[in-house]
């Protein structure tokens, strides 16, 4: 999927040379969904992961199964998330 990049630091749109940055937008877009809580997205209410509201408690047992189908609903293709026992979080 290629699309108009975001600076990671500002969230700002990334411009080289007089012109928006094209490129591929897949991770960019799991972030998004990890960052934003439920709401957040007007066009998607439902949309958002709260990775924030997962920290520093129990884990959901349903958030990685539920965060995988919101991955998939913004058009990028998840196989499986996993939490490890530190709290890593790896998609694939």
């Amino acid at each position: 999927m290629r699309g108009m990049l975001l600076d990671e630091e500002t969230g700002d749109l990334m411009v080289q040379s007089g012109g928006v940055v094209i490129g591929a937008t897949e991770q960019q877009t799991i972030g998004l969904v990890l960052q934003t809580a439920p709401g957040e997205w007007k066009e998607s209410p439902l949309l958002g992961a709260d990775i924030y509201g997962q920290l520093g408690g129990n884990m959901d047992r349903m958030w990685p199964q539920q965060t995988k189908k919101m991955i998939r609903a913004c058009g990028v293709d998840v196989k499986n998330i996993e939490i490890d026992d530190d709290g890593t979080i790896n998609i694939s």
